[in-house]
């Protein structure tokens, strides 16, 4: 079993190597690395993203759209933090550039990537 400080500690170690990756390679693709790891928080800030379309509800009714980050070519279904701040606070941070950031692992929704073909 991790304890709580263990998994503090490979959050910290997690962020460093999502950190050095983003500045490496394509934006969304670090994007997409964070939302594989559930027990981190995936950026999901209402300001961060365009072309937003309501795509309809999870099980407890939190509202799922499907959206792009800039540069635009990719489309994610995710929630806005905003939102999730209203009726989860736990599951909302906020990351050192003043970004919100949802842990979908407190959510019943998922975060994932739309396939080429549906857009």
């Amino acid at each position: 079993m991790i304890t709580g400080r263990q998994k503090k500690i490979l959050r910290l170690l997690i962020r460093e190597e999502l950190m050095l990756l983003k500045e490496a390679i394509n934006p969304e693709v670090a994007i997409a690395l964070i939302g594989l790891i559930p027990t981190l928080a995936t950026l999901s800030d209402r300001r961060l993203k365009h072309d937003i379309l309501p795509m309809g509800k999870s099980p407890t009714g939190i509202n799922i759209y499907e959206f792009s980050f800039e540069p635009a070519g990719q489309r994610y279904r995710g929630v806005m933090a905003q939102e999730i701040l209203d009726t989860h606070p736990n599951a909302v941070v906020i990351n050192d550039d003043g970004f919100y950031a949802v842990r979908y692992s407190e959510i019943d929704a998922d975060f994932d990537i739309v396939p080429l073909e549906e857009f």
